[in-house]
């Protein structure tokens, strides 16, 4: 007898009833399947999860080489590619035809908790799902098809299936927001479910949020880093018996600010000529209602005629968002511009050709370069 064990792996098989895992339990049943065996039964074992993965290929005669091999499979938390592992069902079953021709007999067990995304055939194309049937209708005529159920009746599942930021980084002077997705999978509604943030795994802050039977609810939430670098964040709820999808991260670069260089190609006397003169007042705005305003200092020399007379920062006080420097053209070519998140080039007439290849330099590593 060739017997070919199929294991479920999708991320489902974690769910867990009593004080085992969907997919612990078919790990046992194979192996139980194995132990009652006879001698002279070969063994091959096929993960169906996306990819499939074909874990012993050549039909193991000696069972306590293939129980070894099956004890340290571990679940890989995908979807479940049936098609596909069909078509390595196959593939094995022909090898084995070839190179044993003493196993006459062939069986396949399918150890899954039957769930619909793996299983159902709504969501594949016309042309996978016509192959699919005729490679199950080629299989069930020269095999014995099993499917053995791990699955249980009303199993319910919340999960954290979406979570986004609004900025694509943070600093450490304002709030990061973020919206995560819970989602209540069939067969009843939550209220007033706990979902908690955590920020690099310690716990911040906690909101409640009312679910229904099928469908979705939505939780914002707020926080301030205190320390410059990579950091992650964790939305995570709780309350039923599939672990893994109880909780999603996000990846957050915090930044002590925004730097920028801004380029005056303009040859001022004073600040109030200069061409990054409201460039600079933009990027950092003066006013006394804004949190982390720049420190200001009065332009001591007179304005142009029927101009009147405005400020300009000096240096920014702890907690600007972005923190501009101001060269002039002629010292592009000193500055390491990898050090900047932006470049603003204001009235610049021209560029040797060193400063363009540092620019183009600079643009295709990523960054930002911006022209007045």
């Amino acid at each position: 007898r060739h017997c070919v064990l199929v294991l479920d792996g999708s991320f489902s098989m974690a769910y867990v009833s009593g004080d085992k895992s969907r997919f612990e339990r078919a790990k046992e049943i194979a192996a139980r399947i194995v132990q009652e065996s006879s001698q002279g039964d070969g063994f091959t074992l096929v993960l169906m999860s996306s990819p499939p993965r074909v874990v012993v290929g050549k039909p193991a005669l000696e069972s306590r080489d293939f129980l070894k091999e099956l004890s340290l499979l571990e679940l890989p938390h995908t979807t479940a590619d049936l098609p596909g592992t069909l078509r390595e069902v196959e593939q094995v079953l022909v090898t084995a035809r070839r190179d044993e021709p003493g196993l006459t007999r062939e069986e396949v067990y399918f150890l899954t908790d039957l769930g619909r995304v793996g299983w159902g055939m709504d969501r594949t194309d016309a042309a996978t799902a016509a192959e699919f049937r005729r490679r199950s209708e080629r299989l069930a005529a020269s095999a014995t098809l099993v499917v053995i159920d791990v699955g249980q009746p009303n199993a319910e599942n919340l999960a954290v299936t979406a979570v986004r930021a609004r900025e694509p980084f943070a600093t450490l002077s304002h709030d990061f927001e973020i919206e995560a997705t819970v989602t209540s999978f069939p067969p009843r509604a939550h209220s007033r479910r706990p979902v908690e943030l955590r920020a690099d795994g310690r716990r911040v802050t906690q909101q409640t949020v009312d679910i229904p039977a099928v469908g979705e609810a939505r939780v914002k939430f707020s926080y301030r880093f205190d320390a410059a670098g990579d950091h992650v964040l964790e939305v995570r709820v709780e309350g039923d018996l599939l672990e893994v999808d109880n909780h999603r991260w996000i990846s957050v670069p915090v930044k002590q600010s925004i730097p920028v260089l801004c380029v005056d190609g303009r040859s001022a006397a004073t600040a109030a000529d200069a061409a990054t003169r409201y460039l600079v007042l933009a990027l950092s705005p003066v006013g006394n209602a804004l949190r982390g305003v720049p420190r200001i200092a009065m332009d001591a020399a007179a304005p142009p005629s029927g101009t009147p007379k405005r400020a300009f920062p000096t240096g920014e006080a702890e907690g600007t968002l972005v923190h501009t420097e101001v060269v002039a053209e002629g010292r592009l070519a000193e500055l390491t511009l990898e050090r900047y998140d932006c470049i603003f080039l204001s009235d610049v007439a021209q560029f040797t050709a060193a400063e363009a290849r540092l620019l183009e330099t600079y643009a295709t590593g990523g960054g930002s370069v911006v022209l007045f």
